[in-house]
């Protein structure tokens, strides 16, 4: 992952970044401060214009398998609950002409006779990979605090890059050691300290991310550990 540090001249620092395909997670900067849509008293002085665009990653060449993060809704037939989660999945797919398509059962024993550990443990040398890639952008409080991180790409493994063995390496010294993730878009991942209230008072902007994305991932939110990702609460109340 490139490694950023925050700078203390601006209180923002996950801008609204200049997009092409990423739908309603180009604001998701101020969507999860002013943790409602359609709030603009805690947008002013937020936007990072100078930030660097959502980088332009190839997507993966045609027949690459990957893992994706789907809710229960739109599991495909191969799909693993991830531990913790109640309603989401991980989910096997390979790459098509034009996006991600779904492995069904007899393709995916075809290709990964070794079954889904096999499967798995490519998706987290995959995703050590891709998270290798991209550069955290941070969110600060009005009095400069840092409040979370953002990961974006086009690429169809980002919301899986908390698979990485070292994700959260690069965020120790911003963030601490334990954090919290949340996939609201197959594009996205909200990088959060594991402190008391870190996460929950964005709770109401990722539900609102979920409810626009293009391609959702998830309504719950995630502990990193060593094995990967574990489910730690939802997004909404049910």
């Amino acid at each position: 992952m490139k490694r950023t540090v925050p700078s203390d001249a601006s209180p923002a620092a996950a801008p609204v970044p200049r997009r092409r395909a990423l739908g309603g997670l180009a604001a998701a900067a101020w969507a999860l401060s002013a943790g409602a849509k359609g709030d603009e008293s805690d947008r002013a002085g937020r936007d990072d214009t100078d930030a660097d665009p959502i980088p332009e990653i190839p997507e993966p060449v045609e027949g690459a398998p990957l893992l994706i993060v789907q809710p229960r809704l739109f599991r495909s037939e191969v799909a693993v609950l991830i531990p913790g989660a109640r309603n989401t999945y991980f989910c096997a797919a390979r790459q098509g002409l034009v996006g991600a398509k779904p492995y069904d059962r007899v393709s995916f024993q075809r290709d990964f006779p070794g079954g889904w550990s096999r499967f798995f443990a490519k998706a987290r040398r995959d995703a050590a990979e891709l998270v290798k890639e991209l550069t955290p952008r941070y969110r600060r409080s009005p009095d400069g605090i840092i409040e979370y991180a953002v990961l974006q790409a086009e690429h169809p493994l980002t919301a899986s890059t908390p698979l990485a063995e070292d994700f959260a390496v690069p965020f120790a010294d911003t963030l601490g050691p334990q954090l919290y993730v949340a996939m609201p878009d197959r594009h996205s991942v909200f990088v959060f300290p594991k402190l008391a209230g870190s996460i929950e008072k964005h709770l109401r902007g990722l539900a609102d991310l979920y409810d626009d994305a293009i391609f959702p991932a998830s309504e719950e939110f995630f502990e990193v550990t060593s094995d990967g990702i574990q489910g730690a609460g939802a997004i909404r109340a049910d």
